[in-house]
């Protein structure tokens, strides 16, 4: 008969007094028992030893989880091992960003956001509305003496020319 008991290797757990059982994803096995990863972690594999943290931009709010929650389009999260929703924080007028992202980006110039939580910038596209600079939460008007040349520009109206901010008039001979 046997004289000793055979041990579970780690990644594995006690089935019964006979059988050791591979470690589900969500879970680390240390050969005798099956533990849960915690809210902030997560085990995306069978035969884990240990759980793993989710990471900047990423949270869970429930134990025993194979995957982390993405931080949703307009929001950032910049910390790891998060473990609420509420991590993830609505970028700033005039920002915007995409899914799982760490950082809100500034909108470009000739583009502009208004609002809070976006999840992308919109194009100043007025006949005479402009923006030169990034990360702005409005639009710029050309003035009279001038006409807009992009959504990032105004331009000076040349000499023999009238120019409404919109558009750009020869005059006549």
């Amino acid at each position: 008969g046997q004289t000793s008991c055979k041990t579970c290797g780690a990644g594995s757990y006690r089935g019964s007094s006979s059988s050791c059982i591979e470690c589900p994803p969500g879970h680390k096995c240390d050969g005798s028992s099956k533990i849960k990863c915690a809210a902030g972690k997560y085990g995306d594999a069978n035969g884990q030893t240990s759980c793993k943290a989710c990471v900047a931009g990423q949270y869970q709010t429930v134990e025993g989880k194979a995957a982390c929650d993405a931080c949703a389009a307009g929001k950032a999260g910049s910390g790891s091992d998060q473990t609420a929703a509420l991590y993830c924080v609505d970028c700033a007028a005039g920002k915007y960003s995409g899914k799982g992202s760490t950082s809100c980006t500034e909108c470009a110039a000739g583009q502009v956001q208004g609002g809070t939580g976006s999840a992308s910038c919109g194009a100043c596209s007025g006949s005479d509305e402009y923006q030169n600079e990034a990360g702005q939460t409005s639009c710029k008007t050309c003035g009279a003496g001038s006409y807009r040349g992009s959504s990032s520009s105004c331009i000076e109206c040349p000499p023999g020319h009238k120019c409404d901010g919109s558009s750009k008039i020869k005059c006549a001979a």
